[in-house]
């Protein structure tokens, strides 16, 4: 005969939701080793999970469901760690990813002349008070610089923006 502690530990019912729902970030895929790339070079591996949230947004346990067994470690691991908008409820939401991966033998084209060029003045720092805040986070700015063929800079537009690190 069941005691009142059982209903206690029943397992939560899980409402399917959409992956709107409850972030509004799409994932992006986690770092794979070279020997993973190298496998697959050339493919494109298309890999689905269903990931469930408690009420207070924590992952509780991430299932496959399309399977690569190589990603499968790395992914399940990357899809818990990510954050996400507490749903107040017990939700299930899939994550589908087609990952394209470059041709065996890809090389990335070589480093331009100017790469690593610095022809005078300070190299570009963070101020301290974004590094403090950012401790343990991977910051990424996009900025388009125009250089002349004297090699002074002429121009830098910002794209994507590191916030409190405007120029």
């Amino acid at each position: 005969m069941p005691s009142a502690n059982d209903d206690d530990r029943a397992t939560p019912e899980y409402a399917l939701v959409g992956f709107a729902d409850v972030t509004s970030q799409g994932v992006m895929p986690p770092y794979f080793p070279p020997e993973v790339r190298q496998r697959y070079a050339g493919k494109t591996l298309t890999v689905a999970y269903d990931v469930f949230l408690a009420p207070d947004g924590s992952v509780t346990k991430v299932q496959v469901v399309t399977s690569v067994p190589e990603l499968d470690k790395t992914m399940t691991s990357h899809l818990m760690s990510l954050k996400y908008r507490p749903p107040n409820r017990y939700v299930r939401f899939p994550v589908k990813l087609s990952l394209p991966l470059a041709p065996a033998g890809y090389q990335p084209p070589p480093p331009h002349p100017l790469w690593g060029a610095r022809v005078s003045g300070e190299y570009p720092r963070l101020p301290d008070e974004v590094k403090k805040r950012n401790v343990g986070k991977q910051l990424v700015g996009l900025y388009i610089v125009s250089i002349e063929r004297d090699g002074h800079v002429s121009a830098v537009e910002t794209k994507v923006p590191i916030p409190g690190a405007e120029m």
